[in-house]
């Protein structure tokens, strides 16, 4: 009893925890007296034995420092209109602002991953992390997305300033081509050639070979697939309303210009004639169905540079 309330406070927790008696655990302030530091690591530990030991803890905090950390899907939320899980990062603002204390999910989050993923709209992150799915090799939950529609060069001066704060930043970018010349992009890796190119940068200016994302889920066969109709209609109105037709080689880095610069939103999305009209499927439905095999090239390089940013 001679020892710090702090050591007490960490024994008492884990001599509970790791009783082989009790599988369901009820803590209130488990973090008083301990540091910072120590008040994430006791949240991990508690993981680790939860999943292991097959327990179930629930505790009750207003440390900000486990809030700041925890996983958004873990922190149960209780208010006048009720309860409820909090259903993204962004949640936790309105806990913070009710404890007194400024809080900037995206980038304290970055502070503590040092990895970055800048794509143009959150709809483009949730196909990739798909697609890192079917192909066996999932995004980590520790590459922080930022969605940004700026160029390549604004998104330089934005590494930049994040780096100031972050030394040990990675970060990769994504874009759709959309106008951009074809010679612009490297065929190889992906690389925006528009911008001056530095020699094991932390960060990676990617843009796509092809007009929008949307043009590397054109594929007859899923589409027929997952909409039940036979890939002949489908090839035919591919043919007849956007005056294109997929060729063996889709998959490839090398396609024939006419896949590369076809409006892979519009052909999807918009108009009378759209995908999502004519067989009542969306690009999300499609790049679910997508086997392995399937998956064009451009994806699986772009999916081993993001996950190269968390490789030690």
């Amino acid at each position: 009893m001679a020892e710090g309330s702090g050591f007490l406070q960490w024994l008492s927790v884990f001599a509970l925890a790791l009783d082989p008696e009790i599988d369901v655990i009820l803590l209130d302030e488990p973090d008083a007296h301990l540091h910072s530091s120590m008040q994430t690591l006791l949240i991990s530990e508690l993981e680790k034995i939860a999943a292991t030991k097959e327990k179930q803890v629930l505790l009750a905090t207003h440390s900000t420092e486990i809030l700041r950390w925890a996983n958004h899907q873990t922190i149960f939320k209780f208010e006048n209109s009720g309860a409820k899980y909090l259903s993204d990062d962004e949640g936790k603002i309105g806990l913070f602002a009710g404890l007194g204390s400024d809080y900037s999910p995206r980038l304290d989050r970055l502070k503590k991953t040092k990895a970055l993923l800048i794509v143009e709209g959150q709809s483009d992150a949730k196909l990739i992390k798909s697609l890192a799915n079917k192909l066996g090799v999932p995004i980590s939950d520790d590459v922080v997305i930022w969605p940004s529609t700026a160029s390549s060069k604004e998104r330089r001066q934005l590494f930049e300033q994040l780096k100031k704060d972050i030394p040990e930043l990675k970060a990769v970018s994504i874009r759709d081509r959309d106008n951009t010349e074809q010679n612009q992009v490297d065929a190889t890796n992906l690389r925006d050639k528009s911008e001056k190119y530095v020699p094991q940068s932390p960060l990676d200016l990617c843009v796509w070979q092809r007009r929008h994302i949307e043009n590397y889920l054109i594929f007859p066969a899923t589409i027929a697939r997952v909409s039940g109709h036979d890939i002949d209609d489908v090839c035919k109105a591919l043919a007849d309303h956007h005056a294109i037709v997929i060729p063996p080689n889709f998959t490839d880095a090398n396609v024939p210009p006419a896949i590369n610069d076809a409006h892979g939103k519009e052909i999807f999305e918009k108009g009378p004639h759209s995908i999502e009209k004519q067989f009542g499927v969306s690009k999300f439905d499609v790049c679910e169905e997508l086997q392995q095999h399937e998956i064009c090239q451009d994806l699986v390089v772009l999916v081993k540079k993001i996950n190269a940013m968390i490789t030690p």
